[in-house]
């Protein structure tokens, strides 16, 4: 179980009691342990045993979680126990694709402008920082990022003519900017190296649905409205803080509705399928190579819900989503 303050500390204790661990006066007592400051704190508990174990330190948690372990938020069991324990909840995974920071030289070397504008591209067309918005519990297998910078390689694009972005030179392999801006020559040794990295994202994203066979998928992305193509664009109408993704085969309304329901209380104007749609969906679930149970969605923030004025990662804003998120996260661990 993981938590990130004294609040939670004491809601996790309480929660260990729920689940009928015994929790000592030196445990309750102990002032909370942080490792580092951008991380989160962990209490170990093995739950067959009714014992708590001593808590792993950063390296082993790491590992762990490498290797399929699930962490908690501590909203998460106090709705177990309220709920019954009814259902093992779902495995979490949170998919940024578009905030890739890698510059392989194989797939940089035909672009056609300079550097200064081609980076400025980037910075403009990167989801910027989101990978910020996820709870730090969720780590290791719970997470999938693409490291690569979207203008070189967008693993999120069709491969072929029935991806809409390439009739505007944006399919997997750019060649324009959001702008019609020429950025790169696209050869075909281009198209092949972007490839072999596309390749092994998707496998890798496969490769995680074969080993949780029971997801919730978060497809994790951020907009502004300078970057806004003309499809996109609802003239007359301002954009929301939150485009929720969702996809009728694959995102349960019920899901939709939590959604709705946390950001709406906090404050968020919030939009389906606007003004962008649909989510990932990994390739091992649209093709039913592997039978798992398999539920999604798209959560798209406008930067101004996360960034100040200059447009930088605001602390205090990113730190909200990450709680509502963990609120969404305890809310759906009760979904079929």
């Amino acid at each position: 179980m993981a938590y990130d303050t004294a609040d939670e500390w004491a809601r996790a204790l309480r929660a260990l009691e729920r689940f009928g661990i015994p929790v000592s006066d030196a445990i309750r007592d102990r002032v909370p342990i942080r490792y580092y400051p951008e991380t989160t704190s962990l209490i170990h508990a093995d739950c067959r045993a009714k014992r708590l174990v001593d808590c792993p330190r950063p390296f082993i948690c790491a590992a762990m979680v490498s290797g399929g372990a699930r962490l908690y938020t501590v909203p998460e069991p106090e709705q177990m126990a309220e709920k019954g324990y009814r259902r093992l909840p779902r495995f979490p995974v949170f998919h940024v694709p578009h905030d890739g920071r890698d510059f392989p030289e194989e797939l940089k070397a035909d672009v056609t402008i300079p550097e200064p504008d081609f980076m400025a591209y980037h910075e403009a067309m990167r989801d910027w920082d989101v990978r910020r918005l996820i709870p730090r519990a969720y780590t290791g297998d719970m997470r999938q990022v693409f490291g690569v910078s979207r203008l070189l390689c967008d693993v999120e694009r069709l491969i072929g003519p029935e991806e809409v972005m390439e009739r505007y030179g944006m399919g997997f392999c750019y060649e324009k900017a959001y702008d019609g801006t020429v950025i790169k020559r696209v050869t075909e040794a281009t198209r092949a190296a972007s490839r072999r990295y596309y390749d092994e994202h998707h496998a890798a994203v496969n490769h995680l649905c074969e080993r949780h066979p029971r997801m919730i998928f978060f497809d994790m992305h951020s907009y502004h409205d300078a970057i806004l193509p003309p499809f996109a664009r609802a003239h007359g109408k301002p954009t929301p803080d939150l485009c929720i993704g969702t996809d009728p085969r694959f995102t349960p309304p019920a899901l939709t509705a939590i959604i709705r329901r946390r950001f709406g209380e906090a404050g968020f104007t919030l939009a389906e399928n606007e003004p962008y749609g649909g989510l990932y969906i990994p390739e091992s679930v649209t093709d039913g190579s592997v039978g798992y149970d398999f539920i999604g969605v798209m959560l798209e923030f406008h930067r101004r819900t996360y960034c100040d004025g200059s447009g930088q990662t605001d602390q205090r804003k990113t730190e909200k989503i990450r709680q509502i998120i963990k609120t969404v996260m305890a809310d759906c661990a009760d979904l079929p």
